[in-house]
């Protein structure tokens, strides 16, 4: 075959797919491909927006650009969407509607303290059947319980709950606890040391009408006070007997 040069156009003969007539003229198209090669174009990014240095098909400025190109591609019904946690814009996989795996431990934390708030009501519930139900065990259990606590701990949880009583009428922790013992034996007397409800007279606790906890200042009122025994006193708080 008689073919003409692309460089210096002379005509050649040749048994190949060869566009040169020598290794001089080769050596020079290489030369001027390399040099269009390192021409540079500037276009905008589809994605982003901003000016970029183009070499060779790049549709884009950068790797994060050229990945939100790719899952837009693979899924094209998926767009940017805005993480429920942090408010941050990505691509979600699948059903995801959360970034990252700290905003997935964020989000479960979250959850769960509204569960534990929700389900305190039906918790309390529970806890009330299982006592009435299991009296026995429970006994045991607080046996237990007891035996293990330090003395020193104990003392100063009670301290605490004296003094905090305490202050609404400005009475020490000992002179608190003193005035719960009057004020115990007084009603014992008021009402002959028996049960309110059934008449017993062995383990008579005094049981306040008006609760310590929500009216602190009727704790010591001897008309606050009723009165009974182990059983029915354990029934008072867990809300079978008013």
């Amino acid at each position: 075959m008689i073919r003409n040069c692309n460089i210096c156009s002379k005509e050649f003969k040749t048994n190949k797919k060869e566009l040169s007539c020598s290794k001089r003229c080769k050596q020079d198209r290489r030369n001027q491909l390399n040099l269009l090669r390192k021409v540079y174009k500037y276009r905008n990014c589809i994605i982003c927006g901003n000016e970029y240095k183009v070499i060779g098909s790049k549709k884009t400025c950068s790797k994060e650009c050229s990945k939100i190109r790719i899952n837009i591609k693979r899924f094209p019904q998926r767009l940017p969407i805005n993480c429920q946690e942090c408010n941050k814009t990505f691509i979600p996989r699948g059903t995801k509607t959360i970034c990252s795996k700290e905003c997935v431990l964020i989000r479960k934390r979250r959850v769960m303290k509204e569960n534990y708030i929700k389900n305190k009501s039906i918790r309390l519930e529970y806890a009330k059947k299982y006592r009435r139900n299991n009296p026995n065990k429970i006994r045991e259990s607080n046996k237990k319980h007891y035996k293990k606590r330090d003395k020193v701990k104990v003392l100063s949880y009670h301290i605490k709950h004296l003094n905090k009583y305490g202050l609404y009428l400005n009475l020490a922790s000992m002179e608190y606890a003193y005035a719960l013992m009057a004020w115990k034996k007084l009603v014992k007397e008021q009402q002959y040391e028996e049960c309110a409800v059934c008449g017993i007279n062995n383990n008579i606790a005094i049981h306040h009408i008006f609760y310590k906890s929500k009216y602190p200042k009727l704790s010591l009122n001897p008309n606050n006070g009723i009165p009974l025994c182990h059983q029915h006193h354990m029934e008072v708080h867990y809300g079978i007997v008013k």
